[in-house]
């Protein structure tokens, strides 16, 4: 079993990332559920700055939580740029060295669902 952490993609990532590397990490789980990492033109460029942090701090990437519908949506909402940094995040995911994504399902309820 290996031990990992959580990191967000966030403006802290650089900072995150060595500390998780100074305090004994060496797999790394990235979040990328609020991100909007994956919606925008140049995430590849992005990707290969996140492994390029990890490279420096030595940290392996084991994982990655995919961009997400909000949970309490009803599943009949598509998103089509949602869709495309979805795809895209699995895409970056595999550069990335993640062997897994993370995928949370979203509910079945219909629209006009009242809590």
């Amino acid at each position: 079993m290996k031990k990992a952490i959580q990191i967000q993609d966030d403006n802290n990532l650089e900072l995150m990332l060595k500390y998780a590397s100074e305090s004994g990490y060496k797999y790394i789980s990235m979040g990328f559920g609020n991100s909007k990492t994956f919606h925008k033109d140049d995430w590849k460029q992005s990707v290969k700055r996140i492994k390029g942090l990890l490279d420096r701090y030595g940290l392996t990437c084991i994982q990655t939580h995919l961009p997400c519908y909000d949970l309490f949506v009803s599943c009949q909402k598509f998103d089509e740029q949602l869709e495309t940094a979805i795809k895209r995040c699995i895409q970056g995911s595999a550069e990335l060295g993640a062997k897994w994504c993370v995928c949370h399902p979203r509910s079945a309820v219909d629209f006009g669902y009242d809590r």
